[in-house]
């Protein structure tokens, strides 16, 4: 889950909940060249579903030390890398291709997004902890299996896989950031290692993101969309601190919360 900080309250935004918005931003996505093939229709599917595994461990949320709802990369190991493996299971169930791209995200995690976003590169297997690595080279392994099974080509897969992690981290920053305080990010430009070994020339060197002086609405420079305004619908869920005494009492006001949908303008 996504956890916002709200003063009297938490906004919690659960994992396939963040995925919806991402499989949004794919489906409107025009910036880069656009993938071929199978893997066009995979793309959008990986983004929309690249955290469905995450259901289970949501239906018993936890604390954190401080008394928090615990942020997604602050669940125990064991939970973290089982409810990841859920992630790719579930999509290579429906989708061969789009499981690949999900099980190269969930694998990618621990490698600093195999190096796609800057130029500190991909991180190397040793450096990982035991559970960590062995989690990545059975995922790795999937993937092998994967692409000789589809059979697409390995410049197309690298690019695409690109293109969710840009989907993924704009759907954090729409979950995570203060767009009443005008929060900004700015998503890094594509790798220049990574971009020579893809041969890709064109596309979003770097996106800033700034919220807007309306609210819910988040300016884009460039504007990777077909049309502006884009509008995007979040679920999230507002939990009052008063509730977060103890972990039954916090999933007692976590699961009498109402689902509400916010709409983001994106624009130009």
């Amino acid at each position: 889950m996504l956890v916002r900080d709200l003063g009297d309250q938490f906004q919690i935004v659960l994992q396939p909940d963040h995925g919806a918005v991402g499989g949004q931003l794919a489906a409107a996505w025009t910036e880069t060249a656009p993938i071929d093939g199978e893997l066009a229709t995979a793309l959008i599917l990986a983004a929309a579903r690249h955290d469905d595994g995450w259901s289970v461990w949501e239906r018993h949320p936890r604390l954190d030390d401080e008394g928090r709802p615990q942020i997604f990369h602050a669940v125990p190991r064991e939970s973290l890398l089982s409810s990841y493996r859920a992630c790719a299971d579930i999509v290579c169930a429906e989708s061969a291709a789009a499981g690949l791209l999900v099980s190269m995200h969930v694998s990618g995690l621990q490698r600093n997004r195999y190096g796609v976003m800057d130029d500190r590169g991909t991180t190397a297997l040793e450096s990982l902890n035991p559970p960590v690595r062995e989690f990545v080279v059975a995922e790795e392994q999937r993937q092998s299996a994967l692409v000789a099974r589809l059979g697409c080509d390995e410049r197309e897969r690298w690019r695409a896989y690109w293109q969710l992690q840009l989907y993924d981290t704009i759907s954090l920053y729409l979950g995570l950031a203060d767009l009443a305080a005008g929060e900004s990010s700015t998503i890094g430009p594509m790798a220049h290692e990574f971009r020579t070994r893809i041969g890709q020339d064109h596309g979003v060197e770097a996106l800033t993101l700034t919220a807007g002086p309306e609210p819910w609405t988040v300016h884009c420079d460039p504007f990777p969309f077909g049309a502006a305004p884009l509008h995007v619908v979040m679920r999230r869920r507002l939990v009052p601190k008063s509730g977060c005494t103890d972990e039954p009492s916090f999933r007692a006001q976590f699961n009498a919360a109402a689902v509400e949908e916010v709409t983001i303008g994106l624009t130009s």
